[in-house]
């Protein structure tokens, strides 16, 4: 037994986090670690065949790990490839609190006992470990107002050490990319690791936008052969010109970002522990 018990991964180091964007298919996952905290930013989608991808793929995923807890769980926006896996597979973890920006009382965040959520607005913002944590949309106003479709209303979430930045975007589309430029400063909005908006869709990833954040890193998170046919191709190329290094989740599996200072370590699965029955090309692209 003692391998089994020896097999946690290294704890991450204080003012540092561990970014992992977690195989769900079409849909969203994300964890969030720091040194003695974990965010879940989306559950991932519910599946045809009745179960999810929170039962399925995240909890599994975060005891396999040694995450006993989430501090808390940001549920972006309601469609059902970001909250389908709400309530199959977070009533197996203890959650300190739920944000979202989905309407009050959804029937996709029900799951859990006592699930109450609080709004997700622009300008919230804490630090755990070291790490700051700074909501970027939506607004208060524009949540009051009811006007925005869901993917419109999703929580944009930068995550940033001393030295290294992450910005999750939910399916944010070109107007909320713009506005995001117009509300914040440039130091506010940048970031090196970008989780692409809306999976890569042509609604999204303006040039503005790619100009604005600047990542060196972008991931894609996506099924594989996907029905939508994410990432479209010429959003495919806006990342190339840029000289941004692309993972996509259906040819690499999980990806696990690791910052050190100024150094911070990509690890895309399927490259790292190959196997004869599953293709591994060449990552990032």
């Amino acid at each position: 037994m003692l391998p089994i018990l020896m097999t946690g991964r290294a704890a991450v180091a204080e003012g540092e986090m561990r970014v992992t964007a977690l195989d769900v298919g079409q849909g969203t996952a994300v964890l969030v670690e720091t040194r003695r905290h974990a965010l879940l930013y989306d559950a991932g989608p519910a599946y045809v065949s009745g179960t999810s991808a929170g039962g399925q793929v995240v909890v599994p995923f975060l005891r396999a790990s040694g995450v006993r807890r989430l501090d808390m769980l940001m549920v972006s926006h309601e469609d059902a490839d970001h909250a389908g896996g709400v309530s199959d597979g977070m009533q197996a973890v203890p959650i300190g609190s739920r944000l979202t920006a989905a309407p009050p009382g959804h029937r996709l965040l029900a799951g859990g006992v006592g699930a109450d959520w609080d709004p997700c607005v622009s300008g919230a913002g804490w630090q755990w470990d070291g790490v700051r944590f700074d909501i970027l949309h939506p607004t208060t106003e524009e949540l009051a107002a009811g006007r925005l479709q869901s993917n419109a209303r999703s929580c944009v979430l930068r995550v940033a050490t001393a030295r290294r930045s992450v910005l999750l975007t939910g399916d944010i589309g070109v107007r909320e990319e713009l506005g995001l430029i117009g509300r914040h400063t440039p130091d506010a909005l940048r970031a090196d690791i970008l989780l692409v908006p809306n999976h890569g869709s042509g609604t999204s990833s303006h040039v503005a936008f790619l100009r604005a954040v600047r990542p060196e890193l972008a991931i894609f998170q996506l099924g594989f052969v996907n029905r939508y046919r994410h990432p479209r191709e010429d959003v495919w190329r806006h990342y190339e010109r840029a000289g941004v290094a692309r993972y996509r989740t259906d040819e690499t599996g999980a990806v696990s970002i690791v910052t050190s200072g100024d150094a911070r370590e990509a690890v895309p699965y399927r490259q790292r522990y190959r196997r004869y029955w599953r293709d591994g090309p060449p990552a990032p692209r």
